[in-house]
């Protein structure tokens, strides 16, 4: 088990129940709606992750490293944080509020450090002592040994997993062909070096590479998701029927996994529905639910709902929307994402002051942020008065109000304030505000838009009088999920 398999078993099944998860660094990973009921956690640096709306009753967390970590909307009946460290007062208190028992840390920092001291006392003698027995022996392997050549593969091959983890494709791609030419036989520095072709719409590249890695019958931990990746190139080409026999294949070979096949079939009709494939999308969907399991049913349905809308079938849509929402057990995270549809389709409807009631409680249960961010703020667009009078204004606070903890939430909000001082003719309300979005947004195309129209006010500052200014038109979320957003898979 390693990070590598437990972020994929994230992405197939959502599930990591009764897992027992030991010396792993899985920070800034995502956990959020994830069943972890009855895991164990032991030894894992899980700096910066979110367990939002997730489901941990039960779990045990010992000797973890907890900085930053969020537990927002989850359920934590019978979960034990056992000698953590980087829980702060505030969060601990929230835990136990919520049924989980907190022990600090049973001895101080100093005590630590001295059992360090004596460790690193002991495995000096230790190796004092080997290196007098052999020193013969070492001496021969160090002058053969060829000097930091694993070092220098594991430090290029990090650069490249962490550029290509921040979607900078083009810095990853050499960093990750460097890595497979030092070291062939480099499994993971491979498979990292697929995925990078991939992203980049290189398909056949990507496809030698992911069979240049099943030709040498790797683990089941890389082998399943080499092929799920495969399988994609395939559809990506528009060759759905070699995209078929690979799941087909993997389904025969994995026959007596019933999760893996699952998830192979879920991967399969999600690239379906996302290629724009929605009656090949709904028949792995139905296939899917002849499967037969209570809690990925949820799931399925959801997506089944998402498909007939994208096909522009809506009332087939709500139909399936409401049987997740009120059929299935509220800690499913489909549940969640189906009532945010829903509320989606009330506004479409113009029945914005019972959509925003229900999206409020809804981010109080854990529901997806983004989600909520970009339905909401559908409702403030649809509003009369473009955010000038008194109403929009109010809702405009509301929405400053719910989402202060969110950099890129505020930085949409910014520029709406911006907006609105620009039409008043507050030029320095303005300018404050779209200085705001340059330090606070990561969208490129937001920054530059907010840069204008700084350079804009200033310029017709320095001229004065000038006409009332307006600013050009900035980058706005879709209806229901701009880019920069994670997409509505279950």
């Amino acid at each position: 088990m390693n990070r590598k398999s437990i972020v994929a078993e994230l992405q197939k099944s959502k599930s990591l129940k009764r897992w027992d998860i030991r010396g792993i660094n899985l920070s800034d990973i995502d956990f959020s709606g994830v069943d972890a009921t009855g895991t164990s956690f032991s030894g894992c640096a899980m700096r910066h992750c979110r367990f939002d709306g997730a489901v941990v009753n039960e779990a045990v967390f010992e000797g973890c490293q907890l900085d930053g970590v969020s537990f927002k909307g989850a359920t934590l009946e019978g979960a034990a944080f056992k000698g953590c460290r980087g829980l702060d007062d505030k969060v601990a208190q929230t835990l136990t509020k919520f049924g989980a028992t907190v022990t600090r840390p049973s001895r101080s920092v100093a005590m630590f450090g001295v059992i360090a001291l004596v460790t690193v006392a002991v495995f000096i003698i230790a190796i004092f002592v080997y290196r007098v027995n052999t020193q013969s022996d070492i001496e021969t392997q160090t002058q053969s040994a060829s000097p930091t050549s694993a070092m220098d593969v594991d430090a290029v091959l990090a650069r490249g997993v962490k550029s290509l983890a921040g979607r900078n494709f083009e810095e990853a791609l050499p960093l990750l062909k460097e890595a497979v030419e030092k070291s062939p036989d480099n499994l993971d520095a491979r498979f990292q070096l697929a995925r990078c072709l991939l992203e980049k719409g290189e398909f056949a590249e990507a496809r030698g590479q992911f069979e240049a890695i099943l030709a040498r019958n790797p683990q089941q931990d890389i082998d399943v998701p080499a092929r799920q990746f495969l399988a994609e190139c395939y559809q990506r080409e528009g060759k759905e029927d070699s995209a078929d026999k690979v799941y087909q294949a993997v389904s025969r070979h994995y026959a007596q996994s019933p999760e893996i096949v699952r998830g192979l079939v879920l991967n399969h009709a999600n690239l379906r529905w996302k290629t724009g494939k929605f009656q090949g999308a709904l028949d792995l969907l139905n296939e899917l639910l002849k499967l037969g399991d209570d809690e990925q049913d949820a799931g399925v349905y959801l997506l089944m709902g998402l498909v007939h809308k994208d096909q522009g079938a809506m009332d087939k849509a709500v139909t399936y929307f409401e049987k997740v929402a009120w059929e299935f057990d509220v800690k499913l995270r489909p549940v969640l994402d189906a009532r945010v549809q829903l509320a989606l389709q009330d506004i479409r409807e113009g029945k914005k002051d019972k959509a925003v009631d229900f999206l409020k409680d809804l981010l109080g249960q854990g529901a997806d942020e983004g989600q909520i961010f970009n339905a909401l703020f559908q409702v403030y667009q649809k509003m009369p008065g473009d955010g000038l009078d008194e109403q929009t204004g109010i809702f405009l606070d509301t929405l400053a109000r719910l989402f202060a903890d969110s950099p890129k939430r505020m930085a949409t909000l910014h520029v709406e304030y911006g907006k609105n001082a620009m039409a008043k003719n507050r030029l320095k309300e303005a300018l404050t505000h779209f200085e705001a979005v340059v330090e606070l947004s990561k969208d490129p195309v937001q920054s530059a838009w907010a840069s204008e129209s700084i350079e804009e006010i200033l310029r017709r500052d320095s001229q004065r009088p000038t006409p009332t200014p307006t600013a050009p038109t900035p980058p706005m979320p879709n209806e229901d999920s701009p880019s920069e957003e994670p997409s509505e898979l279950p």
